[in-house]
């Protein structure tokens, strides 16, 4: 894939979490902290896994679909507030 294109791609992914996250009055820099939060529990789980040699895919993708999930809350937190 062309690196132009992928930093398009990116960019227009970044500008729309930002306008979804501004229409909705969550601020940028509490949802990108909570993201990385997120992330670093992500990445904790899957180095306690190969440390006690417990990796699992299933238990990957059932961490990562947690994850993706929490990171919605807020969001429809906001727009229950919003109505």
């Amino acid at each position: 894939m062309n690196d132009n294109l992928l930093m398009l791609m990116f960019s227009t992914l970044a500008i729309t979490i930002s306008s979804i996250f501004s229409y909705f009055g969550l601020s940028n820099e509490i949802m990108g902290l909570y993201l990385f939060l997120l992330t670093a529990d992500y990445v904790s789980g899957i180095t306690k896994a190969l440390v006690f040699k417990e990796l699992s895919a299933i238990k990957m993708k059932a961490g990562l679909i947690t994850k993706i999930s929490m990171l919605f809350l807020p969001i429809i937190l906001a727009a229950t507030m919003k109505i």
